[in-house]
C-alpha cells in the first residue's frame, strides 16, 4: 500500500473518530420515530379510536430515548404522554348519550396540550417546532400528525 492508500486509511479513521457519535448519542435512525409527534387532533371520525384503543398507543419512558442533543424528543414524549392521560378523563362518558362531550373534552385537552407543549418548547435556547411559531398553530399540528387517526398499529413512517 503506497502513500496515498495510508492517506485515505487515516481520514477514514479521524472521520469515524470524531464524525460518528459515541454510545449513548446515536441519532435516530432513518425512517425511525421515537415519538409519534404531533398527536392528531381530535375528530368525530377518531374519537372512537382515542377513547377504545387508547391502553393500544405506546407511552414513552424517557429512559427509552437517545439522550445528549436530543430533549426535544423528551418534550414531545412528555406532551404526548399528559395527553394520553387527560384522553382518558373525557373517554369516561364515551359511547353514552354524550359523545359532543367528549369530542368537546377532547379536543380541548388536545389544545391545551399542544399549547403547552409550545410553551416548553420557547423556554429552550433551540429553534422551536415549526408549528409553534405558526398562527395557525392547532392547524399546523393537525396537518403534521403522522397518525391523525390514531391507527394501530400505527402507519410506517419515512424520513
Amino acid at each position: 500500500m503506497g502513500f496515498l492508500g495510508h492517506l485515505r486509511g487515516l481520514w477514514a479513521l479521524i472521520i469515524l473518530l470524531f464524525c460518528v457519535p459515541s454510545h449513548g448519542q446515536s441519532p435516530p435512525l432513518q425512517g425511525t420515530t421515537y415519538v409519534l409527534f404531533p398527536p392528531g387532533q381530535p375528530v368525530s371520525t377518531n374519537l372512537e379510536a382515542i377513547c377504545k384503543r387508547g391502553f393500544l398507543r405506546p407511552r414513552y419512558d424517557h429512559n427509552d430515548l437517545p439522550s445528549p442533543g436530543y430533549s426535544y424528543l423528551r418534550r414531545q414524549a412528555t406532551g404526548v404522554n399528559s395527553l394520553e392521560s387527560l384522553f382518558q378523563g373525557c373517554c369516561k362518558s364515551y359511547g353514552s348519550q354524550e359523545d359532543a362531550l367528549t369530542l368537546k373534552c377532547a379536543l380541548g385537552v388536545w389544545e391545551s396540550a399542544m399549547s403547552s407543549y409550545c410553551e416548553q418548547e420557547f423556554m429552550v435556547k433551540t429553534r422551536a417546532y415549526h408549528c409553534c411559531t405558526k398562527e395557525e398553530m392547532f392547524g399546523c399540528f393537525a396537518l403534521w400528525a403522522p397518525n391523525p387517526a390514531y391507527l394501530y398499529p400505527p402507519p410506517k413512517i419515512q424520513a
